[in-house]
């Protein structure tokens, strides 16, 4: 019988772990967010070594790792705003831009891996929103209520990167084609494989 054992304990945080990313470029380094109000980075080969760490002033709701440039890195949180940071900095660093994206918590947010710079967030005040922030002055594209109540996450499809999944607080889930919206299609449109409205073709 085939028995696991757990390699390592990290415990840098001193309240509730919400969420976790691995960065894909550099397959060793972990991010985590916590209602301690803090994301840290840590290098899982040296569990012991000091981490890097950021204060966010609120809880943590999602992470995630930039597809575009890997050492940047996004963080949603409790009060709505998104962060995004340049782990290079080193911990403490002032974030790159600060989005103000919602009126309320901001439970999820997705980097699309076909067309860097698009950006989903989701919230408690019930929005789904798609924004640019390809020039690190983020831009809102398109916001919808999907009816699924409050939305805890989101993400984009691999193999058809034109939708967008989004699931809530009612216990269903929404597909959004992001493109049906002629802002999205006008300047992503060609990367998600989808046609661009007729007057920019």
């Amino acid at each position: 019988m085939v028995q696991g054992r757990c390699e390592h304990t990290l415990g840098h945080h001193s309240g509730k772990v919400q969420a976790v990313a691995w960065n894909a470029a550099m397959a060793s380094v972990l991010l985590s967010g916590s209602f301690d109000q803090t994301v840290a980075a840590a290098d899982v080969r040296a569990p012991g070594a000091a981490v890097l760490s950021w204060q966010l002033g609120s809880d943590v709701e999602s992470l995630a790792w930039n597809p575009a440039a890997a050492e940047q890195f996004l963080a949603s949180s409790e009060d709505g705003l998104v962060r995004c940071f340049d782990a290079r900095r080193g911990g403490g660093a002032a974030p790159l831009f600060t989005l103000a994206a919602h009126s309320k918590p901001a439970c999820t947010l997705a980097l699309s891996a076909c067309a860097p710079g698009l950006l989903a967030t989701g919230s408690t005040d019930k929005q789904t929103k798609v924004w640019d922030i390809s020039a690190g002055k983020p831009e809102l594209l398109a916001a919808r209520d999907l009816r699924v109540g409050a939305v805890f996450s989101a993400a984009f499809a691999r193999d058809a990167p034109h939708l967008l999944a989004a699931a809530g607080a009612k216990g269903t889930v929404t597909v959004w084609d992001v493109t049906c919206d002629d802002a999205v299609a006008r300047r992503f449109g060609k990367q998600l494989g989808r046609r661009q409205p007729a007057d920019e073709v």
